[in-house]
């Protein structure tokens, strides 16, 4: 490992906010992150958000419903 290399960057919250009507799917960038221990997921009411692990779906988290949670 080099001085200036800082490893992995930890992600506390992903989000996506959409700003095309005609996107059916993105894959938010990933590489050299690595997702917080208590991240937060914000999925809003026109999305679902599948996670992926290896090729596989590992999850998938529909919108929040508040009084649901």
């Amino acid at each position: 490992m080099g001085v200036l290399d800082v490893g992995k960057q930890l992600i506390a919250v992903i989000q996506w906010v959409e700003l095309d009507d005609d996107l059916l799917a993105y894959r938010y960038p990933m590489r050299d992150m690595e997702i917080r221990n208590g991240g937060r997921l914000t999925v809003r009411d026109s999305q679902v958000a599948p996670f992926v692990n290896e090729g596989r779906i590992a999850g998938v988290f529909p919108p929040w419903e508040q009084g649901k949670g």
